[in-house]
């Protein structure tokens, strides 16, 4: 019998616009964006906990970590669970994936505030959002079940695209209209 944690191993190749983070980002340059939520009451980290790793289920692009190729950079995925932690640090700090089991985000709280910082090779802030808005509706839907009932849980979907863009939009026989005119005269 095969063992199912085995079956989800895969990679997949990073997007043309993604493949440059990795190269030039660093502790003094991270490449991270950050989207933030303030809720009504003190957030409850064990719950919050609970939110990222029924997400991750369904968002399974995001459940990955960045390993170093021959040529480029891959995504794996990734077997462990992210740490949720109290914030400590300024926001966009450098994601030291050792610290948070490989992972490409770090969701952070502070009181009310629910943060997620996000590696900009894994996503761009669009998909990024859908992702942290998909982690809070779990999240206030674990604290407050009450408040949905089973058919208004069922119409929420999950609206993801992993196109890479680049690709589809890039037309190498168009014209750049950029001019040939010096932004600048000598004098």
């Amino acid at each position: 019998m095969r063992n199912k944690k085995k079956e989800k191993l895969y990679w997949r190749r990073l997007d043309n616009s993604a493949k440059i983070f990795p190269i030039s980002t660093g502790k003094r340059y991270s490449t991270v964006f950050r989207l933030s939520v303030v809720l009504k009451e003190r957030v409850e980290p064990k719950v919050l906990e609970e939110a990222v790793n029924q997400t991750l289920e369904k968002y399974e692009f995001f459940k990955v970590r960045m390993k170093p190729g021959f040529f480029w950079y891959y995504l794996e995925h990734n077997l462990k669970m992210p740490i949720i932690e109290e914030e400590q640090d300024y926001p966009c700090k450098y994601i030291d994936s050792r610290r948070n089991n490989n992972y490409l985000f770090k969701i952070t709280y502070f009181e009310k505030k629910v943060n997620i910082d996000i590696f900009h090779s894994l996503t761009d802030g669009n998909s990024g959002t859908t992702f942290f808005k998909e982690i809070i509706y779990t999240y206030l839907e674990l604290m407050h079940p009450e408040v949905l009932n089973e058919e208004e849980r069922k119409i929420r979907k999950i609206e993801y695209d992993t196109e890479d863009s680049y690709m589809k939009n890039y037309d190498k026989k168009a014209k750049s209209n950029a001019s040939g005119k010096r932004a600048y005269i000598k004098g």
